[in-house]
């Protein structure tokens, strides 16, 4: 499910990454890049705190 929504998370950045390249806004991109950077980070930590926790139990 989380793999969903992170694929999502980074569509959607991309898509406003783009637009506000075409657009010449410089926030559009701003918020576009952070997504994509946020889900990335968040996709690799989440990994990292499941692979732990399997480790354990």
């Amino acid at each position: 499910m989380f793999e969903q929504f992170d694929h999502v998370v980074r569509i959607v950045g991309l898509v406003l990454l783009v637009l506000g390249w075409l657009l010449k806004s410089r926030n559009t991109m701003l918020v576009g890049g952070l997504l994509i950077y946020g889900a990335e980070f968040l996709g690799t930590e989440l990994s990292g705190a499941i692979d732990k926790a399997a480790q354990k139990g």
